[in-house]
């Protein structure tokens, strides 16, 4: 069969926000759906690509969406007129996947966007939904799926483990246009995304790994993984890899195997991972950043320790500290994730969170606010309470998701939140522009990456400066708000990392 896989366009206000993302579900899918002797085409609606552009006279018997975040609903207007667009020449079945999807199934089934939603990761269940259509078969019996049945009945057949045979292929990506997805580092190395693994075995209450992939953890064989790697750098001189994994380097032989196969087979490439801390001895980093890994990025979510607990993410705050020092000796760049606002926050226990990124030495900042993802534990506590209730169409999910509608669920106003959000974000940004005091130097390989590679022009450099000049107002603003979180700037001092 045809298989056309349509990646959705952001949502507006994030178009010019981000560079552009290789979209790695997509590729996966279509890799598998390829393997199984499907003809498969991929369009990405990033830009201006309608089906008449790119669909280049494939016809196609499905179309798969991939909703990566609930966001994507609020482009529903955009798929409808795609799937428009390639109804004039077919008559496809339509299937969702991701987890966007998974979270509003009911809502995009009833709305007839799509006619199935496959729950998970889904390359062996799409492959299995796709065999059945083609020989118009009941799908039934085929686990992880939605859909209406004759009588317009919401049907939603039974979970099963997450196993993922695709794992064990080579990413296929003829595919794609990869040149599109290429970014430009600060040094002009060329970088893209990469996957190693997929899935965390932890049970954070605010994430959407429990519901997607059942906390189920899973690595790629590492031959797979160099193979990949060698051909983006023979084929598009990648030489630094961004490796999206959930959480990066579960099991020592694995991470030991991955490791010793990058520094036996692979050029001199450098790559970075989100990580979790507490995991591993100063030998296991020491390999790692021999293998070429250079910066590592910390999911901390919260330094307070009862909200860390309350959210279940199983941190040892009090050894962090030490953690980071060791891997800036070593020459790593550390980022920390933090989040702002979770529900019932109050201001001390932010007070908590500054005081750590204040104290904490971090190289680099990811600062986001809390929003809340259905059938997570939060949501759930919430829900309870009657605070919370899951929207029911696809037009309560685009009020539900609309920032300006957005409740601040903490104890905090939300005006002390942009402050802190501000602050962390800008003065990080003004330490790195003033960095040995030469400016000019430090602010032309800005320029340079923002305006080349994936998604890079000038306009996308404006819209950064535009951002920066909203978090100015708020940094400068309001002094006693900062005064109350500890926020000063000449308190804000990082170290210059020692990379090689």
């Amino acid at each position: 069969m045809n298989v056309l896989i349509y990646v959705p366009p952001p949502p507006p206000g994030m178009k010019s926000g981000e560079q552009r993302e290789l979209p790695i579900g997509a590729l996966i899918i279509g890799t598998y759906a390829k393997h199984a002797g499907h003809n498969v085409k991929i369009i990405d609606g990033l830009g201006s690509h309608s089906y008449a552009q790119a669909g280049g006279g494939f016809v196609p018997d499905v179309v798969g969406i991939s909703m990566l975040t609930m966001y994507s609903v609020l482009v529903a207007d955009e798929m409808r007129a795609f799937l428009a667009e390639v109804r004039q020449a077919a008559d496809p079945v339509v299937v969702c996947g991701g987890p966007g999807s998974s979270v509003m199934s009911e809502a995009i089934l009833h709305d007839r966007l799509t006619d199935y939603v496959v729950f998970g990761p889904g390359e062996d269940v799409f492959i299995e939904l796709l065999s059945a259509i083609e020989a118009g078969s009941p799908v039934s019996g085929i686990s992880d799926i939605a859909y209406l049945d004759d009588t317009g009945a919401y049907v939603k057949t039974p979970r099963s483990k997450c196993v993922g045979e695709c794992l064990s292929l080579q990413t296929d990506y003829t595919l794609m246009d990869i040149t599109r997805y290429i970014n430009y580092s600060a040094d002009d190395q060329k970088a893209i995304s990469i996957y190693t693994s997929r899935g965390c075995l932890y049970h954070c209450t605010f994430c959407f790994n429990e519901a997607f992939y059942g906390c189920s953890y899973q690595t790629r064989p590492v031959p797979v993984i160099i193979a990949e790697m060698k051909y983006l750098n023979e084929h598009y001189g990648i030489t630094f890899f961004r490796i999206y994994d959930e959480c990066f380097g579960f099991g020592k032989a694995w991470l030991h195997e991955l490791c010793h196969a990058m520094l036996a087979e692979l050029p001199p490439v450098q790559w970075w991972c989100m990580y979790r801390g507490g995991m591993n001895a100063r030998e296991d980093y020491e390999l790692m950043y021999r293998a070429g890994c250079r910066i590592v990025m910390l999911g901390i979510e919260t330094a307070d320790p009862d909200m860390s607990k309350k959210i279940r993410k199983s941190l040892r705050l009090e050894s962090l500290p030490a953690e980071i020092h060791m891997l800036q000796e070593m020459g790593f760049s550390v980022t920390g994730y933090f989040i702002l606002g979770f529900p019932d926050e109050t201001r001390a226990q932010l007070k908590h969170t500054c005081d750590f990124m204040m104290s904490s030495r971090l190289d680099l900042f990811y600062i986001s606010y809390f929003y809340l993802i259905p059938d997570t534990g939060i949501f759930e506590e919430l829900a309870r309470g009657g605070r919370a209730a899951m929207p029911q169409t696809v037009a309560e999910f685009q009020a539900y998701l609309s920032p300006r509608r957005y409740p601040n669920y903490s104890s905090i106003p939300k005006r002390e939140l942009d402050v802190v959000y501000a602050f962390v974000s800008l003065a990080f940004r003004f330490e790195q522009l003033f960095k040995g005091g030469k400016i000019l130097k430090n602010v032309l390989p800005y320029i340079k990456s923002r305006t080349r590679g994936s998604g890079g022009s000038v306009r996308y450099l404006f819209v950064s400066w535009a951002h920066y000049g909203k978090l100015m107002w708020y940094a400068f603003s309001h002094p006693l708000i900062r005064k109350k979180y500890g926020l000063l700037f000449r308190n804000f001092k990082r170290p210059i990392p020692n990379h090689e």
